[in-house]
């Protein structure tokens, strides 16, 4: 079977099924529909070992075009979508796959769907806030979408229900939860790494140590609030300490406005704020992780983080953002919170403190086995399975 990935995305969403759907027999493309795309591709992997230049199909356009292509989509002129359209067929007919999978659906999910007749498959990740959020241009390409793709993949019964609310057609859906495809690799980082993050850091072994790494990708991301919270925290508790870690996601604009939120009302606070503004590789980005006793995430829209399940893994207690998805996979074992307030995520803080170790260690365990019931080798087999149907019936 030939397949098309359209997108590239970060953590579980395309490289493991890259790889997978190639050791399953599959012939395996990856469309990246604009240079940003190829550039944070570049950019988080450096052109990853699996991959290849002959493995990545990119439409080529001038600068003209590719100026007139950009404001286009901003004027929503019929010339410019036109275009990327033509571009779009005459790459994908080169390859001509038997199924084109979308991770996550946007505007490119209509130019690739009109682009090339085949079935099409889509991966929504985003909740609910994801689609209010889009402006009433782009909704009547999300309504083309929901009517004409063949079928679509939820990673969670939450986000089905809600798709299918909004116009998916229930019978062509069904969920199927995506695994972890390198989960030996999490479980092997020890508490020594952790231990020696803490010691980097001059943090002691009772220190109580709370990490974030998600709130710098937007300025109203949460990570002002948290401050504001942590603040409160260190009046209850003085041996604590924050980690922000900007990831490779954050931005600089808002990373620096942050430092100097801290400094013009929270200086006090500043031996007790660590920022990690530099991209670490993944063994230290877990070391921080198994190092921290607390993982906050604040985002107001996300599927399922793998980065929550790899602090879920590495036995951290959870503060997120009150989502249905997280509340659906996780149940009493995360404390949730608005991510708009900074009391709430204060009195989260609060609880997670004072839990005891049993407590402690019965959340974790709990959690652990959600993880590892979904194997990511064998829902890659019922997503091939799942795709071969498709094509047989088409």
């Amino acid at each position: 079977m030939r397949i098309i990935i359209k997108g590239y995305h970060y953590g579980e969403n395309t490289p493991p099924h890259f790889i997978q759907y190639r050791k399953l027999g599959c012939e395996v493309k990856l469309l990246c529909m604009n240079k940003y795309s190829w550039k944070s591709l570049i950019r988080e992997h450096e052109l990853p070992p699996f991959l290849t230049k002959d493995d990545i199909l990119i439409p080529e356009f001038n600068k003209f075009q590719e100026l007139f292509i950009r404001l286009s989509k901003k004027a929503n002129f019929y010339l410019g979508r036109m275009l990327h359209i033509q571009k779009t067929k005459k790459l994908i007919t080169a390859f001509r796959p038997d199924i084109v999978v979308h991770h996550s659906l946007n505007y490119h999910s209509y130019i690739c769907h009109k682009a090339y007749n085949t079935i099409h498959v889509g991966i929504p990740y985003s909740s609910d806030g994801y689609i209010r959020s889009k402006n009433t241009k782009n909704l009547r390409f999300y309504k083309y979408i929901f009517k004409n793709f063949d079928a679509f993949i939820f990673v969670l019964p939450v986000l089905k229900d809600f798709y299918t609310k909004v116009g998916v057609d229930n019978k062509k859906s069904i969920v199927l939860r995506m695994g972890i495809s390198n989960l030996s690799e999490i479980k092997s980082i020890q508490q020594s790494d952790g231990l020696r993050v803490r010691i980097t850091n001059k943090l002691s072994q009772s220190d109580f140590v709370f990490i974030e790494t998600r709130s710098l990708r937007q300025i109203d991301g949460g990570a002002f609030q948290l401050i504001e919270a942590f603040s409160e925290i260190n009046k209850y508790k003085t041996n604590c300490y924050l980690v922000i870690m900007k990831g490779l996601l954050g931005k600089d604009g808002v990373l620096s406005k942050l430092r100097q939120f801290i400094y013009t009302n929270y200086n006090k606070l500043m031996d007790r704020i660590i920022i990690i503004d530099k991209e670490l590789n993944y063994i230290d980005y877990l070391a921080h992780i198994v190092a921290a006793d607390v993982y906050i995430s604040l985002l107001k829209n996300d599927q399922f983080g793998k980065s929550i399940s790899e602090a879920i893994i590495l036995n951290n207690q959870l503060i997120l953002s009150d989502l249905p998805q997280y509340r659906h996979a996780l149940k009493d074992g995360a404390f949730y919170i608005n991510p708009e307030s900074p009391n709430s995520i204060f009195q989260a803080m609060l609880k997670t403190i004072n839990l005891t170790n049993e407590e402690k260690n019965d959340r974790t365990s709990r959690l652990n086995r959600w993880v590892e019931e979904a194997d990511f080798e064998s829902n890659a087999r019922k997503r091939i399975a799942f795709y071969s149907n498709l094509v047989k019936k088409a």
